[in-house]
């Protein structure tokens, strides 16, 4: 028979499905290994178990998101530094917007903020050099009287 706290566990297992477009196959795997086909026929214990799994999971990956959006920053910072930009967090955003093809920064998939934080990461790398390289190089220093 279902309570109140039953039905409130209920509840919340099917909005964090739908929060972390977990499908019905995702569902029915679920309740299968609790020898179930609805949710209604688990005790509160084991929803508890099964919210609290999910969250975990989902915590986890949102947390490496969170990582990731950090390093972009950092490293499409240090690339506007080494290039003599003023740097903003709202450009930094704007900028890894314009890179993926994404209008809001934290819709930007993981996959892509590792490709544009190593982009960002060898192009100021890329900076560095070619000013080192120039600095100390006659040859190449743009301030010579003869490459004038």
């Amino acid at each position: 028979m279902k309570n109140a706290k039953q039905t409130q566990l209920i509840k919340k297992f099917h909005t964090l499905l739908g929060r972390h477009a977990l499908n019905a196959d995702v569902k029915a795997e679920i309740l299968a290994s609790f020898d179930v086909t609805s949710s209604k026929d688990l005790s509160i214990k084991q929803l508890k178990e099964i919210c609290g799994y999910i969250e975990k999971t989902n915590r986890t990956k949102e947390d490496s998101h969170d990582k990731w959006r950090k390093r972009v920053m950092a490293s499409i910072g240090s690339c506007l530094r080494a290039m003599g930009e003023s740097e903003s967090p709202e450009k930094i955003k704007k900028t890894a917007c314009r890179a993926t093809g994404y209008s809001t920064f934290n819709k930007i998939p993981l996959d892509r903020l590792k490709s544009i934080y190593n982009a960002f990461k060898n192009r100021k790398n890329d900076i560095e050099n070619i000013n080192r390289i120039t600095t100390h190089n006659p040859a190449i220093n743009t301030n010579n009287k003869y490459l004038s």
